[in-house]
């Protein structure tokens, strides 16, 4: 299994704070039976210390972790890329190795808060320059949850959609817990995240969302999620999940939630 979209590496942003932590994330995945991660260490972001990340500083971390894995004898691959705040400025960005995912894919993020009024042309100057968008967690934006729309214009402006696993867990409130299962249902999504950040209440959690689609109907979708982290470094088309059968995703109870939004 490939973990698309975790703060892995230490010391270089809000992510793991050090190598030990690192270390227990990465035994945490191999318990799952993760084989690949693929740190996307934050870039771009107005609140990180560095509003540009030094990818020099960012392997030397990177050659650090590994070593320290043999010692710990843990196999796992990691590899580096990028979660990219949304500005003007990533029109600049398509090019960079550091960032840009099988030479075709950039994850960006936004404001949870405020969709920019001219993300859809940045976004086009991207895709005419042979990189297609992967936007980052969208049940978790605020006027996606307020307006599903969004989500359709998405899928129809052939962006790809990576939802967090641990949205389905409650792991970001009710509002992003119901958004994210209104996409599931709806067959919304091509990848799916743990977003890792520490080694407690945001670890690797890819198993049990897998665990989760399997109970609900979605064994097809488990299959196509698990093809598709290949097909990024391919450059192959990636393929939208299907919508699911079961209605049984929305009850709440099992949660211990309620649904809004």
């Amino acid at each position: 299994m490939i973990d698309f979209h975790n703060h892995i590496i230490p010391n270089v942003d809000d992510g793991s704070k050090n190598i030990r932590m690192s270390i227990r994330m990465i035994k945490n995945a191999a318990e799952m039976g993760i084989t690949k991660i693929v740190s996307t260490t934050h870039y771009n972001h107005p609140t990180m210390k560095e509003r540009f990340p030094n990818f020099d500083n960012i392997n030397s971390e990177l050659d650090q972790l590994k070593k320290e894995m043999i010692s710990n004898k843990l196999t796992i691959e990691i590899v580096s890329s990028a979660e990219v705040y949304f500005n003007e400025d990533i029109i600049n960005f398509y090019n960079n190795d550091s960032i840009i995912i099988g030479k075709k894919y950039m994850l960006i993020e936004f404001d949870f808060n405020l969709l920019p009024k001219n993300y859809e042309r940045i976004l086009f100057e991207l895709q005419l320059k042979g990189i297609t968008p992967i936007i980052a967690h969208p049940e978790r934006y605020t006027f996606v949850q307020k307006d599903y729309s969004i989500i359709n214009e998405w899928i129809n402006r052939d962006y790809i959609l990576q939802l967090s696993c641990g949205s389905i867990f409650d792991q970001f409130g009710s509002s992003a817990l119901y958004s994210a299962k209104k996409i599931i249902k709806n067959g919304h999504f091509h990848l799916v995240g743990s977003d890792a950040h520490n080694d407690s209440n945001r670890n690797f959690c890819l198993k049990p969302f897998l665990n989760f689609l399997k109970k609900n109907g979605g064994e097809n979708n488990v299959d196509i999620l698990m093809k598709n982290a290949n097909k990024l470094y391919n450059k192959n088309k990636l393929d939208k999940c299907s919508p699911l059968i079961k209605k049984s995703i929305f009850n709440f109870s099992f949660f211990g939630g309620k649904k809004t939004g």
